[in-house]
């Protein structure tokens, strides 16, 4: 039985900035939704309701915290089976796994959003932003730990870098659904 009296359902994050952090991924993940209902080719379209399900995993987990119960638990697990100093060798394995999973992702998400309108590329900018965020929040190796807790301007670096990505990815729904007008008509061959 866990000595901890807050409820698996209740925050693990408090004070005035994850809830800041969570209301920006509402924000972004509406216009995401927006950016996806609206024009654009097919292959934006989907880029644009992908995004919508990021935003949405992100921002139930930054209230969540899932990782954090996912290492304590894995920490007990360590300790119950009697590897726990052999633990560094665990979590590099895991990013290293990690990694490559987001690198494909990564990948494919180029992939899908090649030739696409400049807006998809910043929105894509802005998650691939998140996604080295959350890798390294998943390190939890302690020296990773004390840098993202480093205050810049008074504010800690980790609220900076996901504030920073989730604006990108709004920026580009933004731009995506802004009106694109066809740029002047100029007779093939015809420079200026």
């Amino acid at each position: 039985m866990s000595s901890n009296p807050i409820p698996f359902f209740a925050p693990h994050d408090t004070g005035t900035s994850p809830w800041v952090i969570v209301a920006a991924y509402v924000v972004a993940l509406l216009l995401a939704v927006r950016a996806a209902r609206g024009g654009g080719t097919a292959r934006e379209r989907r880029f644009w309701w992908i995004a919508a399900l990021v935003l949405l995993a992100l921002g139930f987990n930054k209230q969540l915290d899932l990782q954090t119960d996912l290492t304590v638990f894995g920490r007990g697990l360590a300790r119950q089976e009697g590897w726990y100093g052999d633990r560094r060798m665990v979590q590099l394995l895991l990013m290293a796994i990690g990694g490559c999973v987001a690198m494909a992702v990564g990948a494919w998400l180029l992939r899908l959003t090649k030739g696409a309108h400049a807006s998809v590329r910043l929105g894509l900018a802005g998650l691939l932003a998140l996604g080295v965020f959350v890798m390294l929040r998943a390190a939890s190796f302690h020296h990773v730990d004390v840098a993202l807790g480093a205050r810049v301007g008074g504010t800690k670096l980790h609220i900076l870098l996901e504030l920073g990505g989730i604006v990108v990815v709004a920026a580009g729904a933004l731009w995506a659904k802004a009106p694109r007008r066809p740029g002047p008509y100029r007779r093939p061959g015809y420079h200026r």
